[in-house]
């Protein structure tokens, strides 16, 4: 994708999003673009000259008349975000005026904007790394508050500042084997050797602690896996409508309605949850409902959290029984459900009987009818995950991309010391350490990586 950016062209694109609204912000970056939006922006008071970064007030007109009353701010120079000129035009929201804005801008030589286009843009001109970029990113596609500034701490260079000293320390490391190598007649003292292994010892240590908690931040910006599950016609579908609180569950009194899950996000007190609400687990000989449970298992196997309802009438099953022997250590909180049809000694009895097969997180009792219970197993939900989103200092990594890479790094360099340790000449992983470095620098970008950077840039919106 980024073969179709062009630096040379000038482009534009509306950077908030459609509809209704009291702003809109249509951006223009490239060497034009004074002049491009000069075609049409009439100021209410001419300046001498314009100013950068001065609000500037006046009519959008084209040939056709009057467009909208606008406000203008010029970014000049390459003390900018985009590192070039960049004009922002602020009309009034909606979708026509903002539409014709950049029609204008476009049919006088602008082109509109790729995805991410004006992010790579600063990525280029050394306005920003390769991990703000995606942090960028990240903010703008973060669903609660706790993720948005967790993943904003990337932003002000946390994951850059630990790849920068991780990089200098690596160097270091090659700097003392290389120097070496300019005389080949010396070899290497042992004290240098132990030396050279202890750093390589402590490197490792870091960085192996800093991938075990790679999956708090993946998780944090992903969304947590919480997973409803039980018979048919306990509840399920009722309770994920009340944490939602909308109906998106189709609830009926026929067993089986959900014969395929159904996933939504869930912000419970700022922590991201993904909520899988599953078909119905009990015996059958419907093939499209086998299916179904089939997936429900796999959910319930993935999840974070199980939400395992029954029905307190009902009581436990064999088939209850199973599976709850089967999740084991997972995570779990039981919800006693329709606590308002039963009596006390019955949901008493039923308790007992659930702790001699499962030391459940929670056990609750609720009733979806009257909604009875649900405040308590928002409460549980949020006291049991707040545990597995902590973050701690060296809580960097956030995606795939950024784990694969540090693993890399890691792998050589434990490789490298298991080379010491067998008797290979120090001088022989001086490769491998150069290696470590060009990963780190194709992470940050400081060496560009074509494949690298469109996997990056092709998940931006227009606009940013």
């Amino acid at each position: 994708m980024i073969n179709s950016y062009n630096r040379n062209d000038t482009v534009a694109s509306l950077s908030t999003p459609k509809g209704n609204g009291a702003v809109s912000i249509v951006r223009v970056s490239g060497k034009n673009s004074v002049d491009i939006v000069n075609k049409f922006f009439k100021f209410k008071k001419e300046p001498t000259e314009i100013r950068s970064r001065k609000v500037y007030l006046g009519f959008w007109e084209d040939e056709k008349g009057l467009v909208d009353e606008v406000q203008v701010v010029f970014f000049l120079g390459k003390n900018t975000f985009t590192g070039e000129n960049l004009v922002e035009i602020y009309t009034h929201g909606g979708y026509a005026v903002p539409e014709i804005v950049l029609s204008n801008i476009v049919e006088s030589g602008a082109r509109q904007s790729l995805p991410g286009e004006l992010t790579y843009r600063a990525y280029l001109n050394g306005k920003i790394d390769l991990v703000k970029s995606q942090a960028i990113n990240d903010i703008i596609n973060s669903k609660t508050s706790y993720s948005a500034r967790f993943l904003a701490r990337n932003l002000k260079g946390v994951f850059s500042g630990y790849i920068t000293r991780l990089r200098q320390r690596i160097l270091n490391l090659s700097a003392a084997i290389e120097v070496q190598l300019d005389y080949p007649d010396e070899e290497f003292e042992e004290a240098e050797v132990e030396a050279i292994s202890a750093e390589m010892e402590s490197l490792i240590s870091e960085i192996e602690s800093v991938l075990a908690k790679s999956g708090t931040g993946m998780i944090i910006k992903k969304g947590i896996p919480v997973v409803l599950a039980g018979k048919p016609n306990v509840g399920k579908s009722t309770i994920m409508n009340l944490l939602l609180k909308e109906d998106r569950a189709i609830v009926t009194d026929i067993p089986g309605t959900t014969r395929d899950f159904i996933e939504e996000e869930l912000d419970v007190k700022g922590i991201y949850i993904k909520l899988t609400d599953t078909a119905g687990l009990r015996g059958t000989d419907d093939d499209v409902e086998k299916i179904g449970i089939t997936k429900a298992l796999e959910k319930i196997n993935r999840a974070s959290l199980v939400i395992y309802i029954v029905d307190i009438e009902q009581g436990l099953d064999d088939y209850d029984r199973g599976i709850l022997s089967e999740i084991g250590e997972k995570k779990i909180i039981l919800v006693m459900n329709k606590a308002d049809k039963t009596s006390q000694e019955t949901m008493r009895l039923l308790r007992e009987e659930i702790s001699k097969i499962h030391s459940c997180n929670r056990i609750i009792v609720s009733s979806a009818l009257t909604g009875e219970g649900v405040d308590e197993l928002e409460e549980s939900i949020f006291s049991i995950l707040s545990n597995l989103v902590k973050v701690d200092d060296d809580t960097y990594i956030t995606n795939d991309l950024q784990k694969k890479y540090i693993n890399q790094v890691f792998l050589r360099l434990r490789e490298s010391r298991c080379a010491i340790e067998s008797g290979v000449t120090v001088d022989i992983i001086a490769q491998d350490l150069r290696e470590c470095v060009e990963l780190l620098d194709a992470l940050t970008g400081r060496r560009f990586d074509e494949d690298l950077s469109d996997t990056i840039f092709a998940s931006f919106c227009v606009g940013k």
